[in-house]
């Protein structure tokens, strides 16, 4: 069975004691670092899956790993700006609340969004 093994250690993250390989569900993980794991091949946003090294196909697809390196924000792809990945890493660079304040002002400003000087329906009980 193809992938027997990673659907296994899959499964033991996404599947219901009793349940069958085929009902395991693809496992994602996130990792947003602030170093770059792979310094001799630097990216903004890396995805990896195990792969066959001597023929070079997928092993399969339940098992991705996505690294967000905050460290390389410059490299962003054109893709990646247009799911504004490069937005939220930013936000999460920013060290204080001002620095996030104006990250999002500016994606407001971009898209034409534009603040109030007073709230339209005050807060009160």
């Amino acid at each position: 069975m193809t992938g027997h093994f990673l659907i296994f250690v899959v499964s033991l993250i996404t599947l219901k004691k009793g349940g069958q390989y085929k009902q395991v569900m693809p496992a994602y993980h996130i990792g947003i670092v602030d170093f770059s794991p792979f310094p001799d091949y630097p990216e903004f946003y890396a995805t990896h899956k195990m792969m066959n090294v001597k023929k070079h196909y997928i092993y399969n697809d339940k098992f991705t790993l996505n690294v967000l390196d905050l460290n390389q924000i410059e490299l962003a792809t054109d893709e990646d700006k247009a799911y504004q990945i490069d937005y939220w890493a930013r936000l999460f660079k920013a060290k204080t609340w001002e620095d996030k304040s104006l990250e999002v002002i500016k994606r407001c400003w971009r898209r034409g969004i534009r603040f109030l000087r007073k709230p339209v329906i005050p807060f009160s009980r």
